[in-house]
């Protein structure tokens, strides 16, 4: 519109038009590309005010043109050329105003640069795009406020028509702006998981935040670096990378003390069309929650949860595999059972909150008063157990004993009240063939405590 006039007052009008966009264009790109390119937390109101006040001098001056002629100096049509252009005097406010639009579009080039190599090769196209037609119209108003244009003529206007083209192209060749780096950004940065993509050579093409939080070694600038010479503290995750170890596996890494599981899992990374793989794409899940719940599971499978000890079935398992111990390499081994007497009683006297301080109780002295070695377990309601490896049966009549006495002269306290209580004892060892598993000696102990039972009780017995 301003080229086909040959009046000044109309060519000044379409020159304020045309520098109502052109001033805000450098504020307003950088801005696209800080979001564009994941750098969100940049983009602060007071941060975006600025940019546009230091615009802002550029657009009120240039609205003066037909005025006081403050940005356009001495306004005039230029004959010169094939056709009449418009034409003014540069001052140090054209040059402000170039330089300033020159520090907007060479910050968002750097940026275009970063994330040209941060992200994977099927962005690259799309960056280089974005790149090269943002440079467009900084080319073209620098080559017209430095008068080096033919015939004067303002080819801004022109080169920015241009960068739409290009842009035109990209959208419907590219799908610019669907699956863009910008979409990258809201996918893999906020995903749960750690991601590591690689290429087939095992180089870092990309990662995400939440990578760089489990592996503090990793930085941006490792992209395009070998990812088994930078994780070569974990050996069992290089196996990975090379595919040694299947397409998952599960691995530790212990920091300040403080042990994480990660199960990764690993899948080759295709470009549409082609059946080699380029790529591959590494995710690494947090279960440190389920390992901590599955060793709660797995105590609660073995211990008793109120008396603290070992429950039926796992001291079962463990005495098994003491006997088996002995039957290869030889030794000695007794057990020790005992039934609280009367426990009825107490439960009804003090109450079932008494009774269970009164098996803790019991408990607690048979760990006090056992071997480090000794297996302490509670087989079910008032009975517990107690295996003594390298034990002969006269030994464990002693132990037995003085566990006796020692809980006879200990009374239970529980809520202000004081109760005696004592047990019945059966002991019993091992001596093949006729006792050479766990229920032989469990039955021989059992008869020995049923004799003590109907021997008035608070006694040791032995079979």
């Amino acid at each position: 519109m301003e080229l086909i006039q040959d009046d000044l007052v109309k060519m000044m009008f379409w020159v304020r038009v045309q520098n109502l966009g052109i001033h805000l264009i450098g504020p307003s790109w950088l801005l696209f590309v800080l979001s564009l390119s994941g750098n969100e937390r940049w983009i602060k109101p007071n941060r975006v005010a600025i940019l546009y006040a230091m615009a802002f001098p550029f657009l009120i001056t240039s609205q003066t043109l037909g005025g006081a002629n403050l940005f356009h100096t001495n306004p005039r049509v230029n004959f010169s050329g094939g056709f009449p252009t418009f034409d003014y005097d540069r001052t140090w406010l054209n040059y402000l105003a170039l330089a300033y639009y020159s520090l907007c579009i060479f910050s968002s080039i750097v940026l275009f640069t970063q994330m040209f190599f941060r992200f994977p090769h099927s962005f690259r196209s799309q960056i280089a795009i974005f790149g090269v037609a943002s440079l467009l119209p900084w080319i073209g108003g620098s080559l017209y406020i430095f008068e080096i244009t033919p015939a004067n003529i303002d080819t801004t206007p022109l080169t920015l028509t241009l960068s739409l083209l290009i842009f035109l192209v990209g959208f419907y060749h590219f799908g610019m702006l669907d699956v863009l780096p910008l979409a990258r950004d809201i996918i893999f940065e906020g995903m749960s998981e750690a991601a590591l993509v690689l290429d087939h050579q095992n180089r870092i093409l990309d990662f995400n935040t939440r990578l760089g939080r489990i592996f503090k070694e990793i930085k941006l600038s490792d992209v395009g670096t070998s990812a088994k010479e930078l994780f070569k503290e974990y050996p069992a995750l290089v196996r990975f990378m090379d595919d040694e170890v299947g397409e998952k596996m599960e691995f530790s890494i212990t920091t300040e003390n403080k042990e994480s599981f990660y199960e990764a899992k690993r899948s080759n990374l295709f470009r549409v069309g082609h059946a080699n793989a380029i790529g591959k794409a590494i995710i690494l899940h947090d279960i440190t929650p389920l390992k901590e719940l599955m060793k709660k599971l797995e105590v609660l499978a073995t211990i008793d949860s109120l008396t603290q000890i070992y429950n039926r079935y796992s001291f079962q398992e463990l005495a098994e595999a003491e006997i088996y111990r002995v039957e290869r390499y030889g030794g000695e081994l007794s057990l020790i059972i005992l039934d609280l007497d009367h426990f009825k009683l107490i439960n009804d006297q003090y109450g079932h909150p008494a009774g269970d301080a009164t098996l803790v109780h019991v408990a607690q002295l048979c760990r006090r008063l056992s071997r480090q070695s000794d297996l302490i377990a509670r087989l079910g309601g008032e009975e517990f157990a107690i295996l003594l490896p390298e034990t002969s049966l006269l030994d464990a009549i002693c132990a037995a004993e003085k566990l006796r006495a020692a809980l006879e002269q200990t009374p239970v306290e529980y809520e202000g009240q004081r109760f005696s209580v004592t047990a019945s004892f059966g002991v019993s060892s091992w001596k093949p063939p006729e006792r050479s598993t766990f229920l032989d000696l469990l039955k021989a102990a059992d008869r020995a405590l049923y004799v003590a039972k109907q021997d008035g009780r608070n006694q040791v017995w032995a079979k």
